[in-house]
């Protein structure tokens, strides 16, 4: 590591030098230099200094209009690296407006501009504007006729953030859509672990709408297709899923029984805070049976668990204890009892 960290140092120190004293190089050449220095600074996590290099660059200029592309693309990068997603936003903008004028809207830099700016909307918390660019870049390269083996896996990523974007603005249908489309891509793979995920995420928006048949009826699917295989978190994803589809419908005898044997399964695999997640389910079960002192001391459980596994100042560990208080003062009890 020290040896990588001083032949960087010695790349830099030369290449900064030849600038120095080669007063007869092109501008051309001169940018490119900049762009290996910025590329060095932003090995050695120094991204305050690359962008000054890439802006020394961006300052000469240059007819070539791809370069200046680059440029941009390199400048969005490092303000995001710094924290400044709008400030990233505004370089990732000027690249793909001319990605798109200088080679066309199917171009793999104009797309790899687009993937840029949707990262930055979803950063921003603009999820609407996010979805409208991951929307267009799915249909550009899913239109594409040099599509090669990458580009599936990259479609099934923005058809993965694109459920979960819309998911996130309560958009169960277009949720269910796109995660439907990810679902399609891996039952056309040889993947059985994006298959599975992809039947375990249709299943999971599938109960969120109350579609508890077709969630039921996916879940097997997916659990048949894991046989045989020791895949411990799907398997209790799966649980998970099954779970909240029977706490819906107030079956509570069944899901009592379910949120112990997800308790039990957790706790063997070494996820102790989706254990404790699984004992406040059981928690909140055991009351709606007229168990409320079990119910109660489930949850003081839970509270104790996520202690245990994150630490006592964790937010999440936090939440636990307000939580178990909550239902405490809700029922009458001290919380001691």
């Amino acid at each position: 590591m020290i040896i990588i960290r001083l032949a960087r140092w010695i790349d830099e120190i030369t290449l900064r030098a030849w600038l120095f004293l080669s007063s007869a190089i092109s501008l051309k050449e001169r940018s490119f230099t900049l762009i290996r220095l910025a590329k060095i600074c932003l090995d050695k996590g120094e991204s305050s200094k690359a962008e000054s290099y890439l802006k020394e660059a961006v300052e000469i200029g240059s007819s070539d209009r791809g370069l200046m592309a680059s440029l941009y693309s390199g400048l969005g990068f490092v303000r995001s690296q710094l924290g400044d997603h709008r400030g990233g936003a505004k370089w990732h903008r000027k690249a793909y407006q001319i990605n798109r004028e200088v080679f066309g809207d199917s171009h793999p830099g104009t797309m790899d501009s687009m993937d840029c700016l949707a990262s930055m909307a979803i950063a921003m918390g603009e999820d609407r504007q996010a979805v409208g660019l991951l929307e267009k870049l799915f249909d550009e390269l899913s239109q594409s006729k040099d599509r090669v083996s990458k580009d599936e896996a990259r479609l099934a990523w923005i058809a993965e953030s694109l459920g979960r974007t819309y998911l996130k603005l309560d958009d169960l249908v277009n949720a269910k859509r796109w995660y439907r489309k990810v679902l399609s891509l891996a039952e056309s793979g040889s993947d059985a672990k994006a298959l599975r995920g992809g039947l375990l995420n249709v299943a999971a928006i599938c109960a969120l709408a109350g579609h508890y048949e077709e969630a039921e009826s996916l879940l097997d699917r997916s659990d048949e297709s894991a046989s045989g295989d020791v895949d411990r978190d799907h398997l209790g994803r799966s649980m998970e899923v099954r779970l909240e589809g029977l706490m819906s419908r107030e079956r509570w005898i069944a899901a009592k029984e379910l949120s112990e044997r997800l308790m039990e399964h957790w706790e063997q695999a070494g996820r102790y805070d989706r254990a404790a997640e699984a004992e406040r389910a059981l928690g909140e079960i055991l009351p709606n049976m007229g168990l409320v002192d079990d119910g109660l001391r489930h949850l003081r459980g839970y509270a104790s668990r996520m202690q245990r596994a994150l630490g006592e100042a964790h937010p999440r560990a936090l939440e636990a204890l307000e939580i178990a208080a909550e239902a405490h003062r809700k029922y009458g009890r001290t919380g001691h009892s």
